[in-house]
């Protein structure tokens, strides 16, 4: 595929559905393009800052920091997907990537009249739990990281502009660099925890993900604007159930020894790993999700413990790479 060194104000969709995909080489936004390249159905478009190959797509340089860049950007799309986020701790790259960005990104789509726009967010928003069986309409958010904070900024630009907002939680599958290898490494240090078969956490498969929000591309039309969408399985992962299913597919040492919470804390602090990793996964995170599945005529398949294993091989290398 040619790049275009800016995407031109001129430039004319062929007649179909056409989807402008931001952040397609993320962990989210990859799943996205294997979910929507190459359907007869679309004509998938990405936003990409440097030159990549993306086969089956239609490539234009851009930068959610450089709003000069996505000038043009959005002429002739149907759907912008905004799957791009900074999610590390610097202050000034999160409020220049998820809301300034974010905030320039938007006033290129008003400027084309895109019909609908989705903004894959996180339920990370929300802050500390506990959240039992939860609609967004609950909760109130309670960010506590700079890249929480700047995303719900983001979320109010989307929503304002008639958008629809997604908030996954704990996304797991090829890609994920953050919730299953920073478990394994919490399980690693503590070798037991309390009350696992208690907790229970809201999971979604990175390619689950891709597929509910590609049925929602096609059926964005009964959305109302503004809506806000849990977007994870519908049956929450029990945390026994998911530490027994990472021990069987992925060698992972487990002693299974009485560890009190507070003790749990001071082994953390000790080895300098995150404490609000381990509330996160230690405290009941349940986000109710059956509408989106219903909106998105998608069928939701089997939860974590059917499909962690057939990401299991990619986790063992990555594992294997990090020790």
């Amino acid at each position: 595929m040619p790049h275009d060194q800016r995407a031109r104000p001129d430039q004319q969709a062929r007649p179909g559905r056409h989807v402008l995909l931001i952040g397609p080489t993320g962990f989210i936004g990859s799943a996205v393009v294997r979910a929507l390249a190459g359907r007869p159905d679309i004509e998938l478009s990405v936003l990409v800052r440097g030159p990549v190959r993306i086969p089956d797509t239609r490539q234009l340089l851009g930068d959610l920091t450089r709003p000069d860049s996505l000038i043009g950007s959005c002429q002739g799309i149907d759907t912008l997907v905004h799957a791009a986020s900074y999610v590390g701790p610097d202050l000034e790259q999160c409020t220049a990537v998820n809301d300034r960005g974010t905030t320039a990104l938007l006033r290129e789509a008003a400027r084309a009249e895109v019909r609908r726009v989705i903004y894959i967010s996180t339920a990370a928003v929300y802050g500390q739990g506990p959240h039992r069986n939860v609609e967004p309409e609950h909760l109130v958010p309670a960010p506590l990281s700079p890249a929480s904070r700047t995303r719900l900024a983001a979320e109010d630009t989307v929503r304002a502009a008639g958008g629809v907002v997604l908030r996954p939680h704990l996304i797991y599958g090829v890609g994920d660099r953050w919730f299953v290898p920073e478990l394994v490494k919490l399980l690693r240090l503590l070798r037991g925890l309390q009350d696992t078969e208690q907790v229970k956490l809201s999971t979604i498969a990175v390619d689950d993900l891709a597929g509910v929000l590609a049925g929602l591309v096609t059926r964005a039309d009964a959305l109302p604007p503004g809506t806000i969408l849990h977007a994870n399985h519908p049956t929450p992962t029990v945390l026994r159930t998911m530490i027994d299913t990472l021990v069987r597919n992925i060698d992972l040492p487990w002693t299974n020894r009485h560890t009190s919470g507070e003790q749990a804390h001071k082994e953390i602090r000790a080895n300098e790993a995150s404490e609000r990793h381990l509330a996160r996964i230690c405290t009941d995170h349940w986000y109710t999700s059956k509408r989106i599945w219903r909106l998105a005529d998608h069928d939701p398949g089997p939860g974590f413990a059917e499909t962690f294993p057939r990401y299991a091989p990619w986790y063992r290398t990555e594992l294997s790479n990090r020790s």
